[in-house]
């Protein structure tokens, strides 16, 4: 709040960090997917690839838990945080990724409007949240009982995977011909990715494939 209120005096408007990513908080369900031992952070779901996480080492799957030895809990935590955050200044982020505690550095500049940030939708990779395969989803889908694989809880707006036919419902059963079995190998093979990512799919018994271009 005092660096809202020292930017309104001095420039005559407000400046909120900006770090160009789109987060969830989690459940124990996504814990136990990624292997973690507790829900207290932010999971980065997708990152705008010319953004300040988009330039750094930051990637989706990253399970941020503290901002400059800040504890994050939750992902309206992170926002919060990271608006005070001043632009220009580098901050230094302590995160879970692939079961180890690293560290990432990250220089930060102002958020943009949100029309400008909606009109960069095409710029954010891969666009789309995943939820682990459970034995009760399993059972509310039919002909899905033996497949492996996570299946997609949300698709972003405007974003290449909405514009190339993801839907709510799919279930990822493969990136890059990699198989997937849960979230830790998901994110694994999404970081692995180069330019374009193919994502193989199951809908409603039919087994389908979209290139994801970055």
């Amino acid at each position: 709040m005092k660096k809202a209120v020292d930017d309104f005096i001095e420039q005559g408007m407000v400046e909120y960090g900006w770090l160009g990513v789109s987060i969830i908080s989690i459940d124990e369900s996504i814990a136990e997917g990624l292997n973690l031992d507790n829900t207290d952070g932010a999971l980065i779901n997708s990152v705008y690839q010319n953004s300040p996480a988009g330039r750094s080492a930051l990637r989706p799957g990253d399970f941020i838990t503290g901002i400059n030895g800040l504890e994050i809990d939750s992902s309206d935590a992170l926002v919060r945080e990271v608006g005070d955050l001043i632009a220009g200044e580098t901050a230094e982020f302590q995160l879970i990724r692939n079961g180890s505690e690293i560290n990432v550095e990250v220089e930060i500049t102002s958020r943009d409007t949100e029309e400008e940030i909606a009109g960069q939708s095409r710029d954010l990779f891969p666009g789309f949240s995943v939820y682990p395969l459970t034995d009760e989803i399993q059972e509310q889908i039919e002909g899905a009982s033996d497949l492996q694989g996570v299946i997609v809880s949300q698709v972003i707006p405007r974003t290449p995977s909405a514009i190339a036919g993801l839907s709510a419902g799919d279930i990822v059963t493969a990136v890059n011909g990699a198989d997937i079995s849960d979230l830790v190998e998901f994110y694994e093979a999404l970081g692995q990715s180069d330019d374009e990512t193919e994502i193989s799919y199951w809908r409603e018994g039919v087994e389908l494939k979209v290139t994801i271009v970055k």
